[in-house]
């Protein structure tokens, strides 16, 4: 009587072999799928995170070109020799720029980033947290020690003889002869005119910012949905 196959040892040793690797590698596989399938919700709930980040972000530049284009005319009315105290008070204004990266380093640091299917939503979201996204915190840097460069001679070389609140926003009062003598001081002019050229700055990125933030919003919506 032949034997069969099965009862063959090096037969059975192969077949045992197989049964393992086959079982590994679909064990493999099997989590594999398990960490995309996870990759996946991670990205999703972080790209509706950064939704939230830039409505925020977008609200902190909006605001901050309002501010921007008050306090540059402002300026230019000073230089031009136009000064008064609401000329003053307004050029005392400033806001720094408060965004939120969180939920863009959450992308990052679980790799949930490398699972967004767009590669223009890829490309953009980098450009704008690793680039653009920077510049605006440089910026917005640059110029907050620029006004406290401004605010810290003039509490030195003037006086204010009063101050209030007015409909939000802060007023001050200087005597005429301290105007008299703002109108002459060649360091202020230079300092304000250095502050009219670094909110120019501000300006262009905050609006490149608000650009980017338009398109990624679109193009996350697009990618989550």
């Amino acid at each position: 009587m032949k034997k069969s196959i099965l009862s063959n040892p090096a037969f059975r040793y192969i077949f045992e072999v197989f049964i393992i690797v086959f079982s590994v590698t679909v064990s493999f596989y099997i989590q594999d799928v398990l960490n995309e399938k996870d990759r996946i919700e991670i990205k999703n709930k972080a790209l509706s995170g950064v939704l939230k980040d830039i409505t925020g972000d977008r609200y902190v530049l909006n605001n901050a070109l309002d501010v921007i284009k008050v306090r540059r005319k402002s300026i230019q009315d000073f230089i031009n020799k136009k000064i008064d105290n609401n000329t003053i008070s307004k050029i005392r204004r400033y806001i720094s720029f408060l965004g939120n990266n969180s939920n863009y380093e959450t992308l990052q640091s679980t790799g949930a980033i490398e699972s967004i299917e767009s590669e223009e939503l890829f490309i953009n979201l980098n450009n704008y947290y690793k680039f653009t996204y920077q510049l605006l915190v440089e910026s917005a840097s640059t110029d907050k020690e620029s006004f406290l460069k401004f605010l810290a001679y003039t509490e030195k070389n003037y006086k204010i003889d009063s101050s209030r609140w007015v409909n939000g926003n802060f007023v001050v009062h200087y005597g005429s002869n301290e105007l008299k003598k703002m109108v002459n001081d060649d360091i202020l002019i230079s300092q304000l005119t250095n502050q009219k050229q670094l909110m120019g700055l501000n300006d262009y990125f905050n609006r490149r910012g608000l650009n980017q933030l338009k398109l990624i919003d679109s193009l996350i919506r697009l990618e989550i949905n």
